[in-house]
C-alpha cells in the first residue's frame, strides 16, 4: 500500500509540511504517494494529480493556493531525496578488481553491492522460483538466458534494501541484458548514473590473476589470455551501448586499490 499523508482542517500549514517531510523522508522509495482532499469544496474533481510520472494527491482544506504551495514543496523534497540515490555499473576484465571496487563504492554511498554470482547463489539457497530455474539450467550445463538474469535482477532490486541505489558487478554482460535492464528501469522510473569501465594492460591482469589468487585454481598464463580475449569479444558491444547513452566512464585500473577508488569517485556524476 502506498504511503499517505493525513491532515485535518485544524492543522496549520507548518504542521502539514512537517507531516509531509516525515512521510516522504521515510517512504520516498515508494514512488507513489496519496494526498486525499478532506473538504467537499476541493477545487479539483479528480484527486489524483499526475506530476512527472509520480502521482501526488494532497489532503487539503485551505484552497487552491495553499494546495499548490504544499505540492511544490512536496515535489522539491521528493526530487532532492532522489538525488541521494546512486545506481552504478562497474565493468572490467578478470583481474581488474571490479568486485573490490564495487564493494568500496557501495560502502562509500551507503548502497548495496550486487554481483550476479552472489545473486544466483542467494536465489538458489533461498529456493525461490527463479532460483530453482537457474539451478536446473546450471545443472544441465547451460548458460543462464539473458531474460532469466534480468528477471532475477528485477526481483532482487525490488527489495527495500535497494531503494537508495546499488552498484552492479557482472551485469549486464550482453547488449540484450542491457536493453532489457533499461526497459526495467524505465518501468520503475529510474536510471543508471554511470557505467564505470576499469582497464589495465593484459600483462598486469595476468600477473594479478596468477599471483593474488584472484583467478581459478587451474589457471595458466595461456588460459588467462584466452579468458581476456573472450571478455573483450563478448563485452565490447556492451561498452559501445553505454557509450552511446553517454554513461560510459573509462577509469585507469592500475595502481593501488585506493588510487583506483579515488579515480572512480572522480569519474562519477556529482549530485
Amino acid at each position: 500500500m502506498s504511503p499517505a499523508v493525513f491532515a485535518t482542517p485544524a492543522m496549520s500549514e507548518h504542521d502539514v509540511i512537517r507531516k509531509i517531510t516525515l512521510c516522504v523522508t521515510k517512504n520516498y522509495a515508494a514512488r507513489h504517494f496519496y494526498f486525499v482532499p478532506v473538504t467537499t469544496d476541493f477545487p479539483f474533481t479528480n484527486p489524483y494529480i499526475p506530476l512527472e510520472s509520480v502521482k501526488f494527491v494532497l489532503p487539503i482544506s485551505n484552497g487552491l493556493i495553499y494546495f499548490r504551495r504544499l505540492l511544490n514543496y512536496f515535489n522539491l523534497l521528493y526530487q532532492s531525496l532522489l538525488l541521494l540515490t546512486m545506481r552504478i555499473i562497474i565493468f572490467g576484465p578478470p583481474g581488474a578488481g571490479k568486485g573490490t571496487q564495487a564493494k568500496m563504492v557501495a560502502e562509500h554511498f551507503g548502497i548495496v553491492h550486487l554481483s550476479t554470482g552472489k545473486m544466483f547463489r542467494e536465489a538458489i539457497s533461498q529456493g525461490t522460483e527463479l532460483g530453482n530455474i537457474v539451478q536446473s539450467i546450471i545443472d544441465e550445463g547451460h548458460l543462464v538466458p539473458d531474460q532469466t538474469v534480468v528477471d532475477m535482477v528485477e526481483e532482487t532490486i525490488a527489495s527495500e534494501d535497494y531503494s537508495k541505489g546499488y552498484v552492479l558487478d557482472g551485469f549486464p554482460r550482453t547488449v540484450e541484458q542491457a536493453v532489457a535492464f533499461d526497459n526495467l528501469l524505465e518501468r520503475r522510473n529510474e536510471s543508471i548514473d554511470a557505467f564505470i569501465s576499469l582497464y589495465a594492460p593484459d600483462e598486469e591482469l595476468i600477473q594479478r590473476l596468477l599471483s593474488r589468487g584472484e583467478g581459478r585454481s587451474d589457471d595458466t598464463q595461456e588460459k588467462i589470455k584466452n579468458r581476456l580475449e573472450v571478455y573483450k569479444k563478448e563485452t565490447a558491444p556492451v561498452m559501445e551501448y553505454y557509450q552511446q547513452a553517454s554513461l560510459f566512464r573509462s577509469v585507469d585500473g592500475t595502481g593501488t586499490i585506493d588510487e583506483i577508488f579515488q579515480r572512480i569517485l572522480s569519474a562519477l556524476p556529482k549530485k
